[in-house]
């Protein structure tokens, strides 16, 4: 099996997307256990997928200005969205089917959380640490930050911008977060491949 750096799972837990090293996602059906279709778009810049709330449709995100979304049935592109490029952001770092967080260009770290229905921001975080690991509930309420250099989550307001609380792992560097379908359990990864779960 090839590399992956990036899972997301539909809230119906019967789809599965993968984000290869490779530059391109994979989308697999969970009940039969096959491979639906692969995105035939690769790009340099391919940095996470994720699915709507109905599971019928993946978003990607690539070439730092645009969302790419794919109808997992039909397994074609539909309309994607762009975000100007004289807005002057980095890259996406993070989406699912209604928020997306891009980095600001300069040495701030501060971050733009979006809705990318509407195309405009919510707030603005400022979040320490290269290239911070990143997952919002499903509720879209909270951002839940973790560090790469350090076992701190911080937990935040989507809609003030407030730092809500911090959590200190068991981890020297957190490489990944995911919040259960239920929403009632937080998955860490560290470096050293384990994985904690908490109840939140």
């Amino acid at each position: 099996m090839k590399e992956f750096d990036q899972i997301a799972i539909a809230p119906n837990n019967g789809v599965l997307g993968l984000w290869h090293c490779l530059d391109l996602a994979e989308v697999w059906d969970l009940k039969i256990g096959q491979k639906i279709f692969t995105t035939n778009i690769q790009s340099e810049e391919f940095w996470g997928v994720s699915f709507s709330p109905d599971a019928q449709t993946l978003v990607s995100t690539r070439n730092g200005y645009e969302l790419t979304f794919w109808d997992v049935n039909e397994q074609k592109i539909i309309p994607s969205i762009f975000i100007p490029e004289n807005i002057h952001r980095r890259y996406p770092i993070y989406s699912n089917s209604q928020i997306l967080v891009t980095e600001e260009q300069g040495f701030d770290q501060n971050y733009e959380i979006w809705d990318w229905q509407t195309q405009q921001v919510i707030c603005t975080l400022s979040l320490s640490g290269y290239m911070p690991v990143i997952t919002v509930s499903r509720d879209q309420r909270f951002l839940l930050s973790g560090s790469r250099e350090n076992g701190i989550i911080k937990v935040w307001n989507i809609r003030t911008g407030h730092e809500l609380c911090s959590l200190t792992t068991h981890s020297s560097s957190i490489t990944r977060l995911a919040i259960s379908s239920d929403g009632q359990r937080l998955f860490v990864w560290s470096g050293d491949s384990t994985v904690e779960v908490w109840g939140i």
